[in-house]
């Protein structure tokens, strides 16, 4: 069981959700506390800080690159 912020769609951005369990398949050695990565519902790594403190900037510079681009007119056409 990890904690995980899901991807949301708020009907005008994605931002990640409230933090919530997650039940998840382990396939690497983790234990209670780590940071890990995540695909789908599996485990797939335990991160350091620095690549849990990369993954967090990736992620967010991600959302504001998709925020930004569902922000153009040619979107707001294809979300209706």
């Amino acid at each position: 069981m990890v904690s995980s912020a899901p991807l949301c769609w708020t009907g005008r951005e994605l931002i990640l959700g409230a933090p919530r369990p997650e039940q998840v398949r382990v396939s690497v050695a983790a234990s209670v506390g780590d940071t890990v990565a995540l695909q789908w519902n599996w485990v797939c790594d335990v991160l350091d800080t620095r690549q849990a403190t990369a993954l967090r900037h990736y992620t967010v510079s991600q959302l504001r690159v998709a925020n930004r681009a569902l922000r153009r007119p040619v979107a707001d056409l294809v979300l209706r």
